[in-house]
């Protein structure tokens, strides 16, 4: 028989709290049994409105690692605390979640990796939900098959409509356009070597001072020329996109799954404004996968070394949109447990 694991969300902003909601609501094998937050008289106030009793709510990580009832911990809590409640569910050897980025720094994500080696397995997966999703799934089997022959270039576009008041310039790389490092890495199989970030002239639309859109090229071990674009004050719509070129053909990420209309005033549809919709079924994909592995007690989801390869690709951006000059990427030597 099936088991039903207890999940304990350390958390509970826009992101928490449509996790516990997907968890309860939407998946199967879990129940949030437990949550928390940095900010605990937060977690009381969001508790009732999550249909969850107060005695759900864990007065710190450590309290909430300590639960027997928890066998899985998902970390949605701000950036600056991912690492704190990373190291503690792994010391207590809960499975972990974690929302990217692993840490804001490439210290903290090999203290994180350090953690699971003295562990001995995998016990993190790091939440880089873009793998889950059909249209990119559906890329990569394309690209693995090599029926459009070998890969050359690529472009990712990312396009937001709107970001909040104290959003600053490197968050651009470290909040948006580390989505499509990290899923280049994936589609590609590979490491990236070198990144260049290239500025443009800034919308009017941004807040005086800030660098939006900003670009960047990458380039894979083998050689793949990687284009990104990100947009955070676009304003006309949330827009994913993304398309390789290869030897013999190129593949292109599927638009929005939407109604076509057609009327007097053209061929339309309706393009999403927010991240929660447009990945919403990807999302729901991945934390089944990890509910899953919470089940087996096996860990199979992208890992703390792809949040480590993908904040060392950031930091290294950030680095090369100070100085405008291209930045080599020099990783540690990978881990066996994540081969």
């Amino acid at each position: 028989m099936r088991k039903t694991v207890g999940i304990g969300v350390f958390g509970v902003g826009k992101m928490g709290q449509a996790h516990v909601r997907r968890i309860n609501d939407s998946l199967r094998g879990a129940r949030v049994v437990a949550i928390g937050d940095p900010a605990p008289e937060f977690a009381h106030k969001a508790a009732p409105g999550l249909d969850l009793p107060d005695d759900a709510v864990a007065e710190s990580i450590t309290e909430m690692c300590a639960r027997p009832d928890v066998d899985g911990i998902l970390v949605a809590a701000w950036d600056s605390e991912h690492e704190a409640a990373a190291l503690a569910a792994i010391a207590a050897g809960k499975m972990v979640f974690c929302e990217k980025p692993l840490t804001p720094s490439v210290e903290g994500c090999r203290r994180i990796i350090e953690a699971e080696e003295k562990a001995g397995r995998r016990l993190l997966q790091i939440g880089f939900m873009r793998r889950y999703d059909t249209g990119y799934q559906q890329m990569k089997q394309v690209l693995d098959s090599g029926r459009i022959g070998d890969p050359l270039l690529a472009y990712c576009m990312h396009r937001n409509p709107s970001q909040g008041e104290r959003f600053e310039s490197h968050q651009i790389i470290t909040q948006v356009m580390v989505h499509e490092f990290d899923i280049s890495r994936w589609l590609f199989g590979e490491e990236i070597t070198r990144v260049r970030v290239d500025r443009s002239r800034s919308t009017s639309k941004a807040p005086e001072g800030l660098i939006d859109p900003l670009t960047a090229v990458l380039w894979t071990e083998s050689g793949v020329r990687i284009n990104v674009e990100a947009v955070c004050f676009g304003r006309y719509a949330y827009d994913i996109r993304c398309s390789v070129l290869c030897e013999d053909g190129d593949v292109a990420l599927p638009d929005q799954l939407a109604p076509t209309i057609r009327d007097a005033s053209g061929v339309r549809h309706e393009i999403g404004t927010d991240w929660l919709d447009r990945f919403k079924d990807a999302y729901n994909i991945e934390i089944q996968s990890w509910i899953d592995s919470v089940i087996a007690g096996e860990q199979d989801g992208p890992s703390a070394w792809d949040g480590y390869a993908a904040q060392a690709i950031c930091e290294a951006a950030a680095e090369a949109m100070g100085s405008g000059a291209e930045q080599p990427l020099d990783l540690m030597a990978k881990p066996a447990i994540y081969s």
